[in-house]
């Protein structure tokens, strides 16, 4: 629905600030950009990946919403070719993707802090 629309979202550890936590993400963010993720690492976000979407067609519900969302992007049929497209990412395309998508200029960052946190 949104292309290169990327949400990170995390939950600080007490102690730790958001200073250091924006740059442990951008860090890993430029390994991603300079290093495609190893191949077994991705297989394992694919069957991951599998495995979630064979359990939702268990569930009427998650049926219904996932062809809600087909039919708000323009195309029910998407619901069957899902998985599909998971299955064809290799490495380099996430390293290619990451690229493109994650520069400073693209970046929109909002802090939240609970009421016990100062």
């Amino acid at each position: 629905m949104d292309p290169g629309l990327f949400l990170i979202s995390g939950k600080l550890n007490e102690g730790v600030s958001f200073e250091s936590a924006e740059k442990a993400i951008y860090r890993e963010l430029e390994m991603l950009k300079e290093n495609p993720p190893p191949e077994e690492e991705l297989q394992k976000t694919k069957n991951k990946i599998e495995s979630i979407l064979v359990f939702s067609e268990l569930k009427i519900t998650t049926i219904a919403l996932n062809l809600c969302i087909a039919k708000l992007m323009g195309d029910t049929s998407l619901v069957n070719t899902e998985l599909d497209k998971y299955l064809k990412v290799t490495p380099q395309m996430i390293s290619d993707q990451a690229k493109e998508i994650f520069k400073a200029e693209n970046c929109s960052i909002l802090h939240y802090k609970s009421k016990k946190r100062n």
